[in-house]
């Protein structure tokens, strides 16, 4: 009877651990060359990758900046809310966009239900509210 109650004790926990590590959003960061502007293979977001900060001292981390952006498709696609999933370039932390808007940022697509829905780049700096300045138009 000790060895079922053990047994059930260990399953628990094992269980317990598959699904609250199994809880992080469906984010993906390129594979290919970022020489190229085009992406095929994509990666889970390893951990390290989400703690990347854009400059080595300046915040936020990738992680962070997702999770507080001012965009519901971002945040959404961060919890893995509504089959919404990101899909980010292999470069994190760029420059690049338009000249009003050439600072660092992250450039991500947002697809729901495996469907592509739009481009969004999430800024390092912050709103007055706290949230990350985040724009999305569909390509």
């Amino acid at each position: 009877m000790n060895q079922i109650k053990s047994l059930l004790k260990i399953t628990s926990v094992l269980w317990l651990t598959a699904f609250s590590t199994n809880s992080t959003a469906d984010v993906y960061v390129c594979k290919d060359d970022p020489e190229t502007n085009k992406c095929n293979d994509y990666a889970l977001i390893t951990q390290a990758q989400r703690d990347i900060t854009p400059l080595p001292e300046k915040r936020p981390t990738v992680d962070f900046a997702l999770k507080n952006s001012s965009h519901d498709s971002i945040k959404n696609g961060f919890e893995s809310i509504g089959n919404t999933n990101l899909y980010l370039k292999r470069n994190l932390w760029h420059k690049g966009g338009e000249a009003e808007n050439s600072s660092v940022h992250l450039t991500a697509k947002v697809y729901k239900n495996n469907e592509y829905q739009k481009s969004c780049h999430i800024f390092a700096d912050n709103l007055p509210n706290g949230k990350y300045r985040t724009t999305c138009k569909p390509n």
